[in-house]
């Protein structure tokens, strides 16, 4: 008894909230006209009602297919329940009205059927496209999160290859100091004590000294080879004047590496770009020009 009763008390409490809703009062109009349109002789300052005056007719076919409104407003506003709830309500106030002052007929149970088939129709649909709505709704939103992901994975995607590229050309840079540092350095000092040797021993053979000349070549070639090969791994101009100035001394020594006539033509003002982005097109005009010299057997770049 004690739970029936706080049942009621909770449902009662509801009440303001409930016809807070414009909704409702909606509801509450729609049936009421309904109502009277079946019953017009229950409104005080309405006669006796012709039997071929249109609040007579309302009693038939026009008069409880209307009662399909609230029902459809029911279904599309509150879903499929109080839509069926509504469904009820309105067949209740249809029936009663066949016995007030008609006879039964045949097509009264065809048309209540038919009101009443209708009004399932509609419940079911309204709730199969509020459905399918709620199914396009997490559908997008699905794809919104998918989006979302992937552009968390693109970020994630372009940080890792700055990482990497940076990395990389730290690794270059620390490669082409250690070139110039020691190894170019360990070469011109093979050079000069060449040099030492031949100017120290003044009756060496011919042969011996065409030896150490070939020898001192070669160890000069390789040094030539050793700078070209550091300034190219990083070239410091790049860091230190920018692209363009990088390009204007990259392209000579390839033409001339390669033999090939090699132009750099530049259009619009000359300005700095973040230091990944110089460094990637710098990287992308070497790679593509190293490529022309080695396999295109050009005359001209």
């Amino acid at each position: 008894m004690k739970k029936v009763f706080s049942f009621f008390y909770s449902q009662i409490r509801r009440l303001p909230r409930l016809f807070a809703n414009v909704h409702i009062w909606i509801l509450i109009l729609l049936f009421t006209g309904g109502f009277f349109l079946h019953y017009p002789q229950l409104l005080p300052f309405i006669g006796q009602i012709e039997p071929d005056s249109f609040l007579y007719l309302t009693r038939h076919s026009v008069g409880r297919l209307i009662m399909l409104l609230p029902v459809t407003y029911t279904a599309l506003v509150f879903g499929l329940r109080p839509g069926l709830l509504s469904l009820v309500l309105a067949i209740a106030i249809i029936i009663p009205n066949i016995f007030v002052t008609d006879t039964v007929t045949p097509d009264d149970i065809i048309e209540i059927i038919g009101i009443i088939i209708i009004g399932l129709v509609v419940n079911l649909w309204l709730e199969s496209y509020e459905t399918d709505k709620k199914h396009r709704q997490q559908a997008y939103l699905k794809m919104e999160t998918a989006q979302r992901e992937l552009q968390r994975m693109q970020q994630n995607l372009r940080f890792y290859l700055k990482q990497i590229t940076i990395a990389q050309e730290d690794e270059r840079r620390r490669i082409a100091q250690e070139l110039h540092d020691d190894t170019a350095q360990d070469l011109i000092v093979i050079s000069r004590a060449i040099d030492r040797f031949v100017t120290q021993n003044p009756n060496l053979g011919e042969d011996n000294l065409a030896e150490l000349e070939e020898l001192q070549n070669h160890v000069n070639r390789t040094l030539s080879e050793v700078r070209r090969f550091a300034q190219d791994l990083r070239p410091s101009v790049l860091d230190d004047l920018g692209l363009i100035p990088a390009l204007e001394w990259l392209i000579p020594d390839l033409s001339k590496h390669f033999g090939i006539n090699i132009d750099i033509d530049v259009n619009g003002e000359i300005r700095r770009f973040a230091p990944e982005t110089e460094l990637v097109l710098f990287r992308i005009v070497q790679e593509s020009l190293r490529n022309v010299g080695k396999h295109a057997q050009a005359t001209k770049a």
